[in-house]
This record gives structure tokens, sequence and C-alpha cells, in this order.
């Protein structure tokens, strides 16, 4: 599935009176993104709160007011993040973090149009992989974000995993992926296509890669049909080599272009132990997306990008920082063959 980024016209901002309510109820005082954009250049608004989008122009970058950035070091102890502030107005007072379902305060000191101090919070009832995390900075002000630490182990003493059966969705092998022809859509003239097989270039147009699920398959009869990752998180899995174990989408013709899943209860965390194919034409944009809609008509959307965290399954990334640069943080990653994981 290929995701495009629109123009965000489902953004639009409810215009607040000094005492915090709306200038009008019906029709409600709304603006769109644009004008909204023009009252804060023009300094006829205050802020105060704002979505987690980033608006650019060709010359031109507008970011909110404050962000949370990604701490450069990650323990297996704590989550560490900065706050960036963008505006003129400097903070150096206690502010209140919401994470994890735990209050806690820190000393924050934010100079105007710099990065703040390290925080840090004990990593408790937090899980690994990314983790929400609210800033109330006082005057109304809060700054919410997502840091990301892998490190980080499932074993807070409320952490309940419930794995969901995904076999009644599973559609193929995940050794197949390279089997199959892979012939519609395809254009009637000469192109520089991949071939066939899903797999290689028109240089290469005989390209092979055998995918063996030998190992994941072995720990999952050890495990009576479990796959637990090093940070505790578990994952139900087919044993035999006989039961499919993968929902494949494509936009080829040989699978479906998605797949629905249905969910019940409530859960802070949904953990998906993913495989395919992608290459270096289809590098820095999102390849697919897995999108979660709750029962109030609201979604959550995880955008699958090469390389951030959607990889090839024939080979391993090359980062150096210099021919090839990639500064997110690297999700655990799982040897099919071996069942090594990390």
């Amino acid at each position: 599935m290929l995701a495009v980024e629109r123009v965000p016209d489902n953004c639009p901002a409810l215009v607040l009176n000094a005492d915090y309510r709306p200038l009008s109820y019906f029709p409600l005082s709304l603006w769109s993104w644009q004008d909204a954009i023009k009252a804060v250049f023009l300094d006829r608004v205050n802020i105060v709160a704002e979505y987690d989008r980033t608006v650019r122009s060709v010359s031109f970058e507008m970011r909110p007011a404050y962000e949370i950035l990604q701490g450069k070091h990650q323990e297996a102890e704590a989550l560490r993040f900065v706050l960036r502030n963008n505006t003129p107005a400097a903070i150096d007072r206690e502010v209140t973090i919401k994470a994890g379902g735990v209050t806690s305060k820190a000393q924050l000191k934010l100079a105007a149009f710099g990065n703040s101090n390290e925080l840090s919070l004990l990593s408790g009832e937090l899980l690994p992989g990314s983790n929400t995390i609210e800033v109330e900075l006082g005057k109304s002000a809060t700054v919410t974000g997502v840091v990301t630490n892998w490190k980080l182990k499932a074993d807070g003493p409320t952490t309940k995993w419930d794995s969901l059966d995904l076999t009644p969705v599973f559609n193929d092998g995940v050794t197949r992926i390279f089997r199959n022809e892979y012939l519609q859509p395809r254009s009637p003239y000469a192109t520089l296509a991949i071939p066939k097989q899903g797999i290689g270039s028109w240089t290469h147009f005989d390209e092979q890669f055998e995918v063996d699920d030998a190992g994941l398959r072995a720990i999952a009869g050890r495990n009576g049909g479990r796959f637990i990752l090093p940070q505790g998180v578990p994952f139900q899995t087919p044993a035999s080599i006989d039961i499919k174990n993968i929902a494949f989408t494509s936009q080829w013709d040989n699978y479906p272009r998605e797949i629905n899943v249905p969910l019940s209860g409530r859960s802070s965390h949904v953990y998906l132990l993913m495989a395919g194919s992608t290459n270096w034409m289809q590098s820095r944009f999102d390849n697919g997306e897995v999108v979660v809609t709750y029962t109030d008509g609201s979604t959550a959307r995880l955008a699958l990008n090469n390389p951030v965290n959607w990889w090839p399954i024939d080979q391993d990334y090359f980062i150096d920082d210099f021919a090839f640069r990639r500064p997110e943080p690297i999700p655990p990653q799982v040897d099919l063959e071996t069942g090594t994981r990390n």
C-alpha cells in the first residue's frame, strides 16, 4: 500500500476567547489551517495547543511552539528526551510529565530558540518502542510527543499481554514472497519495472533470494506457538510449515491491497512482527501504512517508511552516516532462518 501525505485540510483551528471559550458555538468558531498560520504571523493570537504536524514551503518551515525530541542515547533503565523551544521566551520552572500512566515532576531549563536540558523517565510502566510523552509547561501550554526506546523491557508490574491469533487473515507463507510471478498490473511497453519474481532490477532480471523461516517456526514449536522478543514482547505464530504465517498486501494483483483485522477491548500499544519487500527506488517515502480505527471514529496511523521502519527482507542496510544516513531508532530485527533476535 502506498500512502501519500496530503495538505492538512483536516486540521482546523478552534478559536477561543480570553476565557478559553469558543467565539461561537453554532456554527463552531473554526479557522482553516491557512487562516490560523496567517493570524500567528500577524501576532493576533496566542497558541494554546497545536497539531503534531509541520507545515513547510520551498523556502520556509513553520514548527509548533514546543517540540519533544528523541534523546541521542537511550538506555534500558530510562527514556531520555529533550524539549525544543521555537519561541523567544525562555522557560526555567518545574514541569509536570505524564507517560505510561505515571505523572512525575522535573526541573526544566529551556532557552529561547534552543533545546532544554535532557530529561529522563525511569522505565517503570513504559514499554519497548514508542511512548507518548506529555509535558505541562504551565500557563495552559502543553506539548506532546513520541519518544522511541527499543532497549526498554516489557516487565512492568501491571503490564499485560494479549497475543492476537491472525491465522484467519494469513494468506500465504513468508517463504513464498519471491516465488510468485507478479504480472499485473504492468505496462504493455518496455519499462524498468521490478522483475516478475518481485526482486532484482532491469540489469539483474534473474536475481533470486530464498527466504527460510525454519528458525522462527522452530522456536514457535518449542514455545507453544509463541515467539518472544528479548524485550519481552510475545507474538503468536504457527510452528508447522503447512500453516500460512503471513498476511501479504500488495499493489500487485497476487494479494489484496489492504487487510482488515477486527479488534476489541482497550490497549496502550500494538506490536506487529512485519516482513516485506522494498528497494532503493522506494527509499525515503512511505511504502505502506498500518491504520488503527477506534470506536469513536478517530484513527492512528503508522507509516511504513523505507528505511525508517521498513527494510527489505533479503538484506540489511549498511549504515555509516556518510554514504547512507539513518538517524532514527532501529526497530528490533529477527533472523527468520535462525530465529535470532536483537
